[in-house]
């Protein structure tokens, strides 16, 4: 078995680089859409910091606006293709939001009634990235993936909090330091280790209170 402290290195800089990707990709989309990034990071700390402390109860509205997001995204992407084709050029940029926003609204719908699908399928994919990370081995990969999903099926609660969480975190962290670019400690990179140790604290801190707030609410019912 090849586990060791450079295996959690890795899986370190996997997860930065996971968290870098996001950051690039939404400036990409800014970038087509001809809006201020900042704008974007503004939308999505919110989201982050609601996921983290009300995960599991917006757990729907949550999974609806993900998968809007990715909607939007496929909408502006669509759009560009289409203006590739021949014959397409002269396209009004306007029909850019027009069908990003529609596949958006579609995306929202079908996240919020299918909001365990899309815990599960997450879950399969963090899964699966961990695994991988962690190993190098597609079959590992797959089983990892798939054990994660199983989870969430099984302790759907606990998974969502423990997800929201940490994912919320570290995205907030992200996103944070894209808003406050002089602030070196919570840029995510190769060399700093610093963005990675506050999000992981933040996370254990969220994950806290949502439990909490979950005793609570069952307390109050």
């Amino acid at each position: 078995m090849e586990l060791s402290i450079f295996s959690g290195i890795g899986i370190i800089q996997h997860l930065k680089t996971e968290v870098v990707d996001v950051i690039n990709s939404i400036k990409e989309l800014a970038a087509e859409m001809n809006i201020a990034p900042g704008l974007f990071f503004v939308v999505g700390i919110l989201l982050a910091l609601t996921a983290c402390v009300f995960g599991y109860r917006l757990l729907k509205v949550l999974c609806g606006i993900g998968l809007a997001g990715i909607g939007f995204s496929i909408g502006s992407a669509l759009f560009a293709f289409l203006l590739m084709q021949p014959g397409m050029e002269t396209l009004p940029n306007v029909l850019t939001y027009v069908i990003a926003i529609a596949l958006a609204v579609l995306f929202f719908f079908l996240g919020y009634k299918k909001y365990a699908f899309v815990v599960c399928l997450l879950a399969y994919f963090l899964g699966s990235n961990f695994m991988w990370g962690l190993t190098g081995d597609n079959t590992l990969a797959l089983g990892g993936g798939l054990l994660l999903a199983l989870l969430c099926v099984l302790i759907l609660r606990i998974s969502v909090v423990v997800l929201s969480s940490f994912i919320g975190s570290f995205l907030a962290v992200g996103f944070i330091g894209q808003m406050i670019p002089n602030m070196a400690m919570l840029q995510f990179s190769e060399t700093n280790d610093l963005a990675f140790i506050i999000a992981l604290a933040l996370g254990v801190i969220f994950m806290v209170l949502q439990f909490v707030f979950a005793r609570f609410y069952k307390a109050e019912s």
